[in-house]
Order: C-alpha cells, then structure tokens, then sequence
C-alpha cells in the first residue's frame, strides 16, 4: 500500500471467497450465487449483481440518475472535486483479485482506491 489512510467505506463480506451454492441469479439474491450453468461468476458478473443489490437495498444513497444506472449494474458516477472530471465509483478487492480476492471489497472513488491500492494509478 502506499499510504496508510482511513477511509470511510462499508466493507462487503460475502463469506469470504466461499461460492454460493444457488444456481441462477435475479435481483436482491447474494451474488455469490453460481450462474444458471453452475459456474462461478466471473468479476464483471459478481460486479453487475452487487451494484443491482446496491441500488435494490440503498435507493436513498444515490441519486435518480445513479440509480437508473446501478439497476442496469453500472457504479454510481460523480464529479471528482479535484479534476472537475466525471468517474464511476470503483471496488477495491480485499484480498486484492490478483491474491483471488472475488466477493470481498470496499466501494471507493478513484483518488481513495489510488491510495489504498499502489497498483491503481488515477493519471493525475
């Protein structure tokens, strides 16, 4: 890590790196859940579900427009109050994907994930 920060992010646990046993997904199931083939979901799948059940149990967090975007499984976007830039909230992996971290992680914006992540570089 580069730095040692304190963020003020919710840390999702979906028993740590453990599959469910549930085949077939639709919206507010765990995202753990296997796809209708009975495989594990890949990481653009497991993202999708998480920000569909983000904006299915946390619809006063977000605005209309987030909203509608989470429900198609997009993040919630924002302009960065540094760069005057519109970016998409991102996940940080705990462990990190590269270690096989899948289902645990903290929701950040770019400049904290930068932070916390020495492999995640913002470009400013």
């Amino acid at each position: 890590y580069r730095a040692s920060v304190m963020l003020p992010v919710m840390y999702y646990s979906f028993k740590p790196n453990i599959v469910g046993t549930k085949t077939g997904w639709k919206t507010g199931d765990p995202i753990t859940n296997l796809t209708s083939k009975g495989n594990v979901p890949k990481w653009s799948t497991v993202r999708q579900r998480f920000w569909k059940n983000e904006a299915l149990y946390n619809p006063n967090k977000y605005n209309p427009s987030n909203l509608t975007r989470m429900q198609r499984g997009l993040s919630p976007q924002r302009i960065n109050p540094v760069t005057g830039t519109l970016e998409s909230m991102e996940l940080h992996h705990i462990p990190p994907m590269r270690e096989g971290g899948l289902f645990e992680f903290i929701k950040v914006w770019a400049d904290e994930h930068a932070l916390i992540d020495s492999f995640r570089h913002t470009g400013h």
